[in-house]
């Protein structure tokens, strides 16, 4: 419970920070239609297959006392998320000057913020691998009844967000 209000709380601050960085110019449209893609692709490897099938599988070896059997299955999937997620990744990646303009912007019309939109979502790929791996993480701590870390992750990710809009490299949109 606390760990949903904290990630709440950083959530808001987030969103003004964002907006505040953005304003209401077509660079905080293409940082939404560039992060649309890669929240779907976690939600579906965490909230779908993980989620599903892992955690009750991997609490199963557990349950049975069975450590070796429950590494090798969590070491097993990590090696197949990795590989997936970066699959999709570098097809996505190759694909984003198609997909922004067809599927995820469409009324995009501007080929600057078309181009800033590619960029961003190439660029957001790499969150993609990285959710794919945590959530399997948190999956194992779930089954493990470690419930602390993985409420909190929604939280680290927030603040992520406000660490790279406050970092000395960040290109200002203004």
């Amino acid at each position: 419970m606390i760990g949903l209000a904290l990630s709440s709380l950083i959530g808001i601050l987030a969103t003004m920070l964002i907006s505040r960085a953005f304003g209401t110019q077509p660079e905080l449209d293409a940082f939404n239609a560039a992060n649309r893609l890669t929240e779907i692709l976690f939600s579906l490897m965490a909230g779908g297959a993980l989620a599903s099938a892992f955690i009750p599988t991997l609490a199963t070896f557990l349950a049975r006392e069975d450590d070796s059997g429950a590494w090798r299955l969590a070491a097993s999937i990590a090696n197949i998320v990795l590989l997936l997620m970066t699959a999709v990744a570098v097809v996505i990646w190759l694909a984003a000057p198609w997909l922004v303009p067809h599927v995820l912007a469409p009324g995009f019309t501007d080929a600057a913020q078309i181009a800033m939109t590619v960029g961003l979502l190439r660029v957001m790929l790499l969150t993609s691998i990285i959710f794919g791996l945590s959530g399997l993480l948190m999956g194992v701590l779930n089954a493990y009844q470690r419930f602390a870390l993985p409420a909190l992750a929604p939280a680290s990710y927030r603040l992520g967000q406000i660490l790279g809009l406050a970092a000395p490299w960040q290109v200002t949109a203004r």
